[in-house]
C-alpha cells in the first residue's frame, strides 16, 4: 500500500504551541494556572467568569472565593504544593464572588504541573451555578414538606439518627415529642381544605417560633408533628420546652375570618442513651395515643381530671342504723 501521498502529521513545536495557545484563548472553559496560590495565567473565559476589572493574573485566588470556602481551598492548595508526588487530577466545587457581589458555583478539575522546576496547579473551571441550584431544589423537595416547609419523615429520621450519635458526647439528653392535632378533620370538613392547609402552616410557624434554632420540627404525616431537641447542661429542661409548645398552640388561630381553638395530643420521651429512632417514634406515638384516650374519657365524664367526690351529709337515720350523720365519698 502506497502512503507516499498521505500528509505528514508532524509539525514544528512552534506551530503546536501556537495552536494550543489559540485553543486556551478561545475555549469557553475557564483555564487558570496557580503558583503558590497566585494566578500566573488566566484565559479570557476566566476573566469573563468573574467580570473583575483588569486581568486575574497576579491575584491571590483566596481573595476571589467566598469567605466560607477559604479554609477548605487553602488546605487543598497546600496539599498540591507540598506533596512530593504528582497528585492525580481531582475535581471539586467552590463558590466564587463576582464583581457585582453575586456568588457563583464553580466546578474545577485540578492537576499539578512541574514547569521549569516549579510546581504549579492547573485548573479547568466551569460555572455550575444553575445545576447546583437545581440539585438544591431536588434535595429540598425530597426532604421537606411542600405545604409547611418543615422537614419531612426522611429528614426527621436523619436528624434523629444524628442526635442519637451525639447523645452522651455533644449533648446530655434528647427530647422527642409527637403532636397530633385534635379536631383537625372537623376543620377540613366544616371550612374546607384550604382553611385546613392554612391551619397546618400556622401551626408549623408557631412551633418553629417556640423552639430554638437548632431544634427540629418536622411534619410526620397529616396533622402529626415531631419535635427533636438536643439538651445540654445550659439548655432548657424538657418540661420548659413542652410548656413552650403548649403555649404556642394555646392561642386561637385566625384563618380567613374564622377563629379556631386548637388542642393536641402529645407523646414525649427524654432519652439519656442512644436508641433505634424508629422505635423511639413508635413509643412517642403510643404515648400520644394513650394521652388522647385519657383525654377523651375525661371529656365524656368517665375520669374527670383531678376528680374528688363531694362529701355529702346525710340526715339522721338515713344510711346509718344508729342515726349518725354519715359522710359519703370521703
Amino acid at each position: 500500500m502506497d502512503h507516499s501521498e498521505e500528509p505528514t502529521l508532524a509539525r514544528p513545536a512552534a506551530e503546536v504551541s501556537e495552536a494550543l495557545t489559540q485553543m486556551l484563548t478561545s475555549t469557553p472553559a475557564a483555564v487558570v494556572v496557580l503558583q503558590r496560590g497566585r494566578i500566573s495565567y488566566a484565559n479570557a473565559a476566566a476573566d469573563e467568569m468573574l467580570e473583575l476589572p483588569g486581568s486575574l493574573v497576579g491575584r491571590d485566588v483566596l481573595d476571589l472565593v467566598h469567605p466560607s470556602e477559604v479554609p477548605g481551598l487553602r488546605r487543598r492548595l497546600a496539599l498540591h504544593d507540598r506533596c512530593r508526588l504528582k497528585l492525580p487530577p481531582t475535581s471539586f466545587e467552590t463558590d466564587l464572588v463576582r464583581a457585582d457581589g453575586r456568588v457563583i458555583r464553580i466546578e474545577s478539575l485540578a492537576h499539578t504541573i512541574d514547569s521549569d522546576g516549579a510546581r504549579v496547579i492547573g485548573l479547568i473551571c466551569c460555572d455550575v451555578t444553575a445545576r447546583a441550584a437545581q440539585e438544591e431544589q431536588w434535595l429540598r423537595a425530597a426532604t421537606h414538606d411542600p405545604l409547611t416547609g418543615l422537614p419531612n419523615r426522611v429528614l426527621l429520621i436523619d436528624r434523629l439518627e444524628t442526635s442519637m450519635a451525639r447523645l452522651g458526647r455533644q449533648c446530655a439528653q434528647v427530647l422527642v415529642m409527637l403532636l397530633d392535632l385534635d379536631g383537625f378533620k372537623s376543620v377540613n370538613d366544616t371550612h374546607g381544605h384550604a382553611v385546613g392547609d392554612q391551619l397546618l402552616q400556622q401551626v408549623a410557624r408557631r412551633l418553629r417560633g417556640a423552639l430554638r434554632a437548632g431544634d427540629t420540627v418536622a411534619r410526620l404525616a397529616g396533622d402529626e408533628f415531631v419535635i427533636c431537641a438536643e439538651l445540654g447542661v445550659a439548655s432548657p429542661t424538657p418540661a420548659v420546652l413542652q410548656g413552650r409548645v403548649q403555649a404556642a398552640l394555646g392561642a386561637p388561630f385566625q384563618l380567613d375570618g374564622i377563629t379556631v381553638t386548637l388542642t393536641a395530643g402529645v407523646g414525649a420521651i427524654t432519652l439519656d442513651e442512644p436508641r433505634d429512632v424508629h422505635g423511639v417514634i413508635d413509643e412517642v406515638d403510643r404515648k400520644m395515643y394513650r394521652q388522647k384516650q385519657s383525654a377523651d374519657r375525661r371529656a365524656r365524664g368517665q375520669v374527670p381530671p383531678g376528680f374528688r367526690p363531694r362529701r355529702l351529709l346525710m340526715p339522721p337515720g338515713v344510711g346509718d342504723p344508729e342515726g349518725r350523720r354519715t359522710s359519703h365519698g370521703s
